[in-house]
């Protein structure tokens, strides 16, 4: 996964972070980004192989499964 110096600081500014903030604290802005969309990424592979290998008759559509994962990610 690549995570952009630039995407970050402009994603931390749009959130209402000072400037000055994100540019002293970028790089753990960078690693918490990172660890927040690996989490979500786990969260979601989890979903897709429970989907998989559920054996109910019903089994629902994918992204109906995918849409329920709304855990907290802190």
């Amino acid at each position: 996964m690549r995570v952009t110096t630039r995407a970050v600081s402009k994603l931390a500014v749009e959130s209402g972070l000072p400037e000055a903030v994100v540019d002293r604290h970028i790089d753990a802005l960078i690693t918490y980004t990172f660890n927040v969309a690996q989490r979500e990424r786990k969260l979601c592979r989890n979903a897709i192989r429970a989907w998989y290998f559920s054996k109910d008759i019903t089994k629902p559509q994918l992204f109906d499964v995918l849409d329920e994962v709304e855990e907290d990610l802190i």
